[in-house]
């Protein structure tokens, strides 16, 4: 998605609130914002790509702060709250009439799990929303995407925030029984609440992919002018791309290069982003993009 003028508070407004959170002193704060606004300036243009405007914003940040991973206690409490509410999910998943109705709810599980945002200026996310499993879709588009999981195909899962990763387990599991092959795809390094190969290791979340590919940068998704030649090599092998998260749409739906199915999960919890999707801001989606 290309920078709209509404991006411009969002992303300064979310990294003051980040400098707020480290409770950085008021001489770099001031540094930090100057660097911002003067990348800002000379980059934010009508062409600019918004995700990648904001992971830049961010490393701004990381850089002056000496933070890598401003929002490390963040994570840890959402995958402390999503693990305690895991089995009554898992209870609606299983509960369910059909396999198909029990995919269904997982991927409504999912995108409930994607609600877990500190990163979007106009949203205030509570804890207490994911407890509420009769989340409608505003865009359903999951039966067809079962048509794609034929046995041997491979799947590319974008993972995305902490705490939402432990909801996507449900769905990993109800994709897996189809024996097709799972890569799970996660940062190297930190962008906001995100899912890095450390978060990974410490909750054990290994057996739920075939194979778990590092990114090889921060970026908040996966621009192809930085990532590593593994992934390039398991995006171009992959059958289905299925893709978490607000940042991964931004930038996967205008990038013309990947020609795969992509399976949008997400929570639109950007106005903007509502607007491009057709549905009302904070509403649920799961789109199929066949390109």
């Amino acid at each position: 998605m290309f920078i709209h003028p509404e991006c411009i508070p969002c992303i300064l407004k979310v990294r003051l609130q980040e400098m707020e959170m480290i409770d950085l002193g008021e001489d770099l704060k001031l540094k930090a914002v100057g660097e911002i606004v003067r990348y800002l300036l000379e980059n934010a243009d009508e062409e600019a790509d918004v995700t990648f405007i904001a992971t830049n914003t961010f490393r701004i940040v990381k850089k002056i702060t000496g933070n890598m991973d401003p929002y490390r206690s963040l994570k840890i409490k959402s995958n402390s709250i999503a693990l305690s509410l895991l089995p009554h999910v898992k209870r609606y998943v299983d509960e369910s009439g059909s396999d198909f109705e029990a995919f269904r709810r997982a991927c409504i599980a999912s995108v409930i799990g994607n609600a877990i945002d500190f990163g979007v200026a106009e949203y205030r996310f509570s804890f207490r929303e994911l407890e509420m499993l009769n989340a409608s879709l505003s865009i359903d588009d999951v039966e067809h995407v079962l048509k794609l999981l034929k046995p041997g195909a491979s799947i590319l899962y974008l993972l995305d925030n902490a705490g939402e990763v432990l909801f996507d387990t449900l769905l990993l599991e109800k994709i897996r029984c189809r024996n097709v092959k799972t890569v799970g795809v996660v940062k190297s390094g930190a962008f906001q609440n995100d899912v890095t190969v450390e978060d990974i290791k410490s909750l054990d979340l290994h057996s739920y992919f075939d194979e778990i590919v590092e990114t090889g940068t921060d970026g908040s998704s996966i621009f192809l002018w930085e990532i590593s030649e593994r992934l390039l090599r398991r995006l171009n092998d992959a059958d289905l791309i299925i893709s978490k998260g607000m940042a991964n749409y931004e930038y996967l739906s205008n990038e013309v290069k990947i020609r795969k199915p992509i399976f949008y999960l997400l929570k639109a919890k950007c106005s903007i982003v509502a607007e491009t999707l057709g549905v009302p801001h904070k509403s649920y989606v799961a789109k199929l993009d066949l390109r």
